[in-house]
């Protein structure tokens, strides 16, 4: 409470099974019925996060509050409506009944659906490649486009991960409009210790070799005919510089491969070794 009076951060540091989710859920409700505002609490696990979601519905009745609660789960979690029906329809397909029966039933996430499902048959009609601008077209409407919606607007409690966390937060570093209410400036992040690996892999870029080739090339052709000669010479000496990076790239990481054998190739008498000198 000291912390959010005094508008600081605060860590928290407990073992398993002490009770820290219900140590900051009751500070994090209050304050998002008094100020009116959305709070946001984001995890590493699923796990977690359902777990969150029936500790705050437990909570919420002994405080009297009843605020809005969204779970966010990452998009492939849940099921696309036009997806579905493509494959459904499709004559070359053949949907198992466990498919067929839970989209009878109305079932919108991964979770409905019973386990035997195989999880190749879930990755042709789950959501992929999400948009609120091409989705907003789609008549069937998909739980995940609603949950979306709703996170532009809600001043209760969101619960996601850290994945979606992090490109909320990159959106508005860039000037752009968030993932989540604007409001919102009250953020828990539970299991903070892995925030760092998802903030790292979320801002790493990746170059390959083919695609800075293909970057090359999509220039090139962006230039007339008669421009494209004048610089036909430095589009080569940039490609063969870029081949000559890489191969000097795979050289360095074939000679760490080749150290890191040598170096393991006595490993079993070393071990061993210790092993007797214990004995």
């Amino acid at each position: 409470m000291d912390a959010l009076i005094n508008d600081q951060h605060f860590a928290i540091e407990a073992g398993v099974g002490i009770g820290k989710s219900f140590g900051y859920l009751v500070p994090v409700l209050l304050y998002s019925k008094r100020m009116n505002k959305p709070v946001i609490i984001a995890t590493s696990t699923i796990a977690l996060q359902e777990q969150l979601w029936r500790d705050v519905h437990a909570v919420m009745p002994l405080l009297g509050l009843n605020r809005d609660v969204i779970l966010a789960k990452g998009q492939t979690h849940y099921l696309c409506n036009k997806r579905a029906d493509e494959y459904m329809c499709d004559p070359k397909a053949d949907p198992p009944d466990a498919l067929k029966e839970g989209i009878q039933q109305g079932y919108e996430e991964r979770k409905d659906f019973p386990e035997v499902l195989p999880q190749g048959i879930w990755d042709k009609v789950n959501v992929q490649r999400f948009s609120m601008k091409n989705c907003g077209f789609c008549e069937k409407k998909c739980k995940y486009y609603k949950v979306r919606a709703a996170l532009k607007f809600t001043d209760g409690v969101v619960l996601c991960n850290q994945d979606f966390l992090t490109q909320h937060l990159m959106k508005l570093r860039r000037g752009q409009e968030g993932l989540i209410n604007a409001a919102a400036d009250l953020l828990v992040v539970d299991e903070a210790h892995n925030l760092d690996d998802k903030v790292r892999s979320a801002t790493t870029e990746r170059f390959g070799q083919g695609m800075l080739f293909g970057m090359i090339k999509s220039a090139f052709y962006e230039l007339r005919s008669f421009d494209q000669s004048s610089v036909s010479g430095e589009k080569r000496e940039a490609e063969s510089a870029i081949i000559a990076f890489y191969n000097c790239l795979k050289a360095q990481v074939q000679k760490q491969i080749d150290e890191a054998e040598q170096n393991m190739r006595y490993a079993d008498r070393f071990f061993l070794r210790q092993q007797w000198q214990c004995d």
